[in-house]
C-alpha cells in the first residue's frame, strides 16, 4: 500500500498562493505548508511572485483533494498547469506505488505542527534578517548542524 494512503485520514491543508495584484496563481494540498512552500521556493520559477498565502485545513486528504480540484477547475490558477491539474474526483487507491496526483515523493514524511506563537517569533526573526521564513529556517538548520 502506498505510504500516502496510510495517511489518508490525516489532516490536510489546501493552500492558495496570490501575487501582488491579489490574483490566485497556485493552489495545492499538503500535510505541512511550511515544508511545501520551502520546496516550491527551491524549484518553482514563479515562487518570487507569491506575496500572500492562505491555508484551509480539512480533516482528511480526500476532502482536500476534492476542494483543490474544485478550485482549480473553477478558477484556473495560472501556475496549476494542465499536467498538474488534479482529476475531478479521486476515490480509489492507485494501482501502482506512485503518489496520487503526480506529486513527487520527497523524503520521509515529517509532521511538524508549530504553535502560532513560535511561528510569529520565527517570522519576526526572519523579517529582522530580511529573509523569508523558509530561508531563515534553512539558515538556522544549517547553522545547527555545522
Amino acid at each position: 500500500m502506498d505510504a500516502a494512503w496510510k495517511r489518508a485520514d490525516q489532516r490536510t491543508a489546501l493552500y492558495r498562493l496570490f501575487n501582488k495584484g491579489g490574483e490566485l496563481i497556485y493552489v495545492g494540498i499538503t500535510y505541512d505548508p511550511a515544508v511545501r512552500w520551502y520546496q516550491h521556493g527551491r524549484d518553482k520559477s514563479w515562487w518570487p511572485e507569491v506575496v500572500e498565502k492562505s491555508v484551509e485545513w480539512f480533516p482528511n486528504r480526500q476532502l482536500a483533494l476534492d476542494q483543490e480540484a474544485e478550485v482549480i477547475s473553477s478558477l484556473s490558477p495560472r501556475y496549476n498547469t494542465a499536467e498538474h491539474r488534479p482529476a475531478k474526483v479521486r476515490r480509489s487507491a492507485p494501482s501502482s506505488g506512485k503518489n496520487r496526483g503526480g506529486r513527487p515523493k520527497v523524503g520521509v514524511l515529517t509532521n511538524t505542527a508549530y504553535p502560532r506563537d513560535l511561528i510569529a517569533r520565527i517570522d519576526a526573526a526572519a523579517t529582522k534578517e530580511g529573509l523569508s521564513r523558509a530561508a531563515w529556517l534553512r539558515k538556522v538548520a544549517e547553522e545547527a548542524v555545522s
